[in-house]
């Protein structure tokens, strides 16, 4: 290092004298109280183990600007083995020599025309006076570090109070565009599915439950008329896939059935012609299809299955079966349904329409259709309105869903005015 100047004392035995030298010197070199303090410790943490056990010291002082900022250098030497917390845990900068210490105590300038003999010589402060005022200093700081706590602390307390109210305003908007979301999707879904017609002698219901609640469109879709005859046609489709896509493709189904049925064409090629006609503008749509036809007057009903689960004829007895009807889905060779099942309903009796979602919450079809089966007759009992829904919740409600699930319900009624309908009915 380059010196400005130095100082070397040799043989050093008592710490309480090197303490107060070393004040006397910061006292000239206008050290302040509290980095005084620190170097005092600093040095009589180092060197005591090694005095107390008799030990001479030799103790070097230099001013040096070698550095930035400048500093003044204690360099002990002599002392055999060091205390092993040194340098380490010492509250100054330390640095090992060969056979030493040199401590360190940066500088704010390097003092003009300091004589470090002679300030190693000056008289010091009782020590008593010293160390009061190195405490206060020491007090000073640490109320000083205190009130910075106090202040970073607050800071810290209105940042989070402002995150947090960030974060809920964030929530709340989130909610909000989720309602919103959802209300636009409802409006679209309501808009997608035809009203009830009015019919003498029969009550409709419908409930159809989403995969998922935001975005509650998808490939299960209805339609119901009155054609020209009078007969009540009804049809129910599946389209693979969810959302906005499977939606239009369903309405593409639902739209080519309604018109190839106005067109007086009967169950048995319908399903086919439906295909034929879809296959070429989506060659690559799959679905489903079951197209029911009623007479109103005489509970006659006739059934078209494109491979669709069969219908469930509830009866009035409570009893229940399915009404089966072959047929492949639209999309594969040969779709179409191979036949045309016709039934006679009692005044009373229920046909359940519904998509896979309904049988299929358990992977198992056939347990699915069981289940269906037992909850439709433990459900008969109940209003044509409420019928639906209280099937799909009891069913879904028990062992949750994957898919989106419909169930519409037709009751032959002839004793009775003209039925409605739950159309759209929503939850779980």
């Amino acid at each position: 290092m380059h010196r400005v100047n130095g100082l070397h004392v040799r043989a050093y035995t008592d710490v309480a004298e090197l303490r107060r030298r070393l004040r006397a010197l910061a006292g000239c070199l206008g050290i302040a109280p509290a980095e005084r303090a620190r170097l005092v410790l600093a040095v009589t943490d180092a060197v005591r183990a090694a005095l107390q056990s008799g030990q001479r010291l030799s103790v070097s002082v230099s001013l040096a600007d070698h550095a930035r900022p400048p500093a003044l250098h204690v360099e002990l030497t002599g002392g055999g083995e060091w205390p092993a917390t040194a340098p380490g845990s010492l509250p100054m900068q330390t640095q090992r020599t060969s056979d030493g210490l040199v401590i360190s105590l940066p500088l704010a300038a390097l003092p003009a025309g300091v004589d470090l003999t002679a300030a190693w010589k000056e008289t010091p402060p009782p020590e008593h006076a010293a160390i009061e005022e190195e405490l206060r200093a020491a007090l000073d700081l640490a109320e000083r570090r205190r009130e910075q706590l106090v202040q970073v602390t607050e800071e810290l307390e209105q940042t989070n109070r402002g995150t947090v109210a960030l974060y809920v305003e964030l929530e709340q908007r989130d909610e909000q565009l989720r309602q919103a979301h959802r209300k636009v999707f409802r409006e679209l879904e309501d808009a997608l599915r035809p009203p009830p017609p009015e019919v003498t002698g029969v009550e409709l219901a419908v409930h159809y439950l989403p995969a998922q609640e935001d975005a509650p469109t998808g490939g299960d879709l209805y339609d119901w008329i009155v054609l020209p005859d009078g007969q009540l046609h009804v049809t129910v489709v599946d389209v693979m896939g969810h959302g906005v896509t499977s939606t239009r493709d369903a309405l593409n189904v639902t739209h080519a059935v309604r018109i190839l049925a106005l067109e007086g064409h009967g169950l048995d090629t319908l399903i086919a012609r439906a295909n034929a006609l879809l296959e070429t503008q989506n060659p690559e749509l799959f679905a489903t299809v079951v197209v029911v036809r009623l007479d109103p007057k005489t509970g006659t009903v006739h059934i078209a299955n494109g491979g669709h689960p069969p219908v469930l004829h509830l009866l009035q007895d409570r009893e229940a079966r399915y009404l089966e009807a072959k047929g492949r889905p639209l999309g594969y060779p040969a779709a179409g349904s191979d036949e045309v099942r016709t039934e006679r309903l009692a005044p009373g009796d229920v046909l359940l329409l519904y998509t896979d979602g309904l049988v299929e919450s358990t992977r198992d079809i056939l347990v699915g259709l069981e289940r269906l089966a037992k909850t439709a007759r433990q459900s008969a009992a109940l209003a044509t309105a409420e019928l639906p829904g209280a099937i799909v919740r009891a069913i879904l409600g028990e062992h949750g869903h994957r898919d989106d699930t419909l169930a519409l319900a037709l009751r032959w009624t002839p004793d009775r005015p003209a039925g409605g309908a739950d159309s759209g009915a929503q939850g779980s």
